[in-house]
């Protein structure tokens, strides 16, 4: 007699077996993320134990939300207009969290890749693992992006009531399309450069670049901005479309080596070349000069009050040829 009394407008029976099996499919979805890490936690295989990692939380929340959904439309039946939100709210949920465990594997697998198949990526030694890391980088974002696409249609799909508003989509098409462009020009913009970039390589992971007198390593390329850590461990955000659109300096595009100049302002009774042969030997001396480019010094300039010395030295990369052009400079300078 209890299961007969309605509450809502709905038997008892109902709303208590609805508990049940929402605490039912709560304990199996945690259950399962403790037994999915448990599991492969112990598998031999390193790819298996890093991506399980992430995989075990979505796949134990979509099973539970699959359990609920399955076992509250077979053994309990609702009827009428709160029948039709709760199923639809279910099939939201569903859908949601399977588009969440496949943009959760795609990441994941992503990762793995960068971390363990691709060589270092340190910023100036590697051009190929730059390169494949830039590729990851862009293509995780623009399969996450068409992965959420496509669950957004599969969800609006299953609901008949959305077909009128698809017509009238599909009938005011030019006016919507035109109002998109405007509304979304700038976002839509650098997520085609950032395609763009990944495609021409004007900037990749780890490149040492220098955009607006700031100089620093590309850390990461996203959705619509480019992030690049300076030296001093600052972050600077670049719209991508900047990165197309205006002139920036890459110093490690084709190669990492770099020649960086020394100038000082000396006397006119300076001895030039006693000058010239002491920085050989200091550069001789050096461990961080790479041989490749010969030492050189010039006179550049000349002024009313003193003349102007260039001394060239060369290594293997930005941050390397910096420290070696301020050690010279600071022993020419003791020298002279």
């Amino acid at each position: 007699d209890w299961a007969r009394i309605r509450f809502m407008n709905t038997p008892v029976w109902k709303v208590v077996g609805t508990l049940i099996l929402i605490l039912l499919s709560y304990f199996l979805g945690k259950v399962s993320i403790w037994f999915f890490r448990k599991l492969f936690k112990k598998s031999d295989k390193i790819w298996v134990n890093k991506i399980a990692k992430r995989l075990a939380t979505p796949a134990g929340w979509a099973i539970g939300v699959l359990f609920f959904y399955i076992t509250l439309n077979k053994l309990i039946s609702f009827g009428g207009t709160f029948a039709s939100t709760l199923y639809a709210i279910l099939l939201i949920a569903v859908i949601g969290t399977m588009t969440w465990f496949i943009m959760r594997f795609i990441d994941s697998f992503m990762v793995y890749v960068a971390e363990t198949k691709i060589g270092d990526a340190n910023p100036e030694e590697n051009n190929e693992a730059r390169m494949m890391m830039t590729y990851i980088s862009v293509a995780r974002r623009v399969i996450t992006f068409v992965v959420i696409i496509v669950g957004i249609s599969v969800i609006l799909s299953q609901f008949r009531s959305l077909e009128k508003l698809g017509i009238s989509l599909i009938a005011s098409a030019g006016v919507a399309t035109v109002i998109l462009g405007v509304a979304a020009q700038s976002t839509l913009g650098n997520i085609v450069a950032g395609i763009q970039i990944a495609i021409t390589r004007p900037a990749r992971i780890g490149d040492t670049v220098i955009i607006k007198e700031d100089w620093g390593y590309v850390e990461d390329i996203r959705f619509t901005y480019l992030v690049v850590r300076t030296w001093d461990q600052r972050r600077l955000v670049v719209p991508l479309k900047k990165i197309i659109s205006e002139t920036f300096e890459n110093w490690s595009m084709t190669s990492a080596h770099q020649v960086r100049p020394i100038i000082l302002y000396v006397d006119y009774e300076i001895d030039v070349d006693v000058v010239r042969k002491k920085f050989i030997e200091l550069l001789k001396s050096e461990e961080n000069w790479d041989e490749e480019h010969e030492p050189n010094l010039q006179v550049v300039d000349a002024t009313e009050n003193s003349i102007e010395l260039r001394a060239l030295c060369s290594a293997k990369d930005a941050s390397t040829t910096w420290d070696l052009h301020c050690s010279l400079r600071e022993k020419l300078i003791t020298f002279i």
